[in-house]
Formats: C-alpha cells, sequence, structure tokens
C-alpha cells in the first residue's frame, strides 16, 4: 500500500495542504494501481511529467525523497521541499 498523508499544518503551496482545519485525511492506494497508469519505477518520462505539473501548479514535492524509497520517511513530508525527512516514528 502507498499511503499519502494530508493536513491543515502544511503551508497552503504544499502538496499535502488540506483546507480543513479540524481533519487529516490518510489516503490508502495499492501499490499496483500505479503500474495500471504506467507509472512505475523504470519508467522515469511519466514520472518526470507528473512532477512537472505539480511544480507548474505551484505545487512541487519532494520527489528525491520518493525516490530514496525509504518507505518510513515518505508517509509524512517535510514542510518545506528542503527539509530533512519527518522522523514522526521517534
Amino acid at each position: 500500500m502507498f499511503a499519502n498523508v494530508f493536513a491543515p499544518c502544511y503551508p497552503p503551496a504544499h502538496s499535502k495542504s488540506l483546507e480543513d482545519p479540524d481533519h487529516f485525511y490518510i489516503f490508502f492506494q495499492p501499490d499496483f494501481s500505479f503500474g495500471l497508469c504506467g507509472i512505475t519505477r523504470e519508467n522515469r518520462e511519466i514520472k518526470t511529467a507528473i512532477r512537472r505539473r505539480f511544480e507548474e501548479g505551484g505545487r512541487p514535492y519532494g520527489g528525491d525523497l520518493i525516490d530514496r524509497r525509504i518507505e518510513a520517511e515518505i508517509y509524512m513530508f517535510p514542510m518545506h521541499i528542503d527539509d530533512a525527512p519527518v522522523r514522526w516514528w521517534e
């Protein structure tokens, strides 16, 4: 499963920002569903295009963090794209 966390603590231009001040959302998506759309680790072209569209939309995110594939670090994104990974498990 791929887990995505969205929360109001993130700044408005953050890819994980949520405009609901009283809640946070955890979105679970099966890993295989990415492959159904042609999004695979080997298909850099699609991943690059998706990340570019996020950036063009004013919501860049840490693709390098995702590419390292340290699962614990990708569930909670840092507040800013260049910040250190969130060590939520400590």
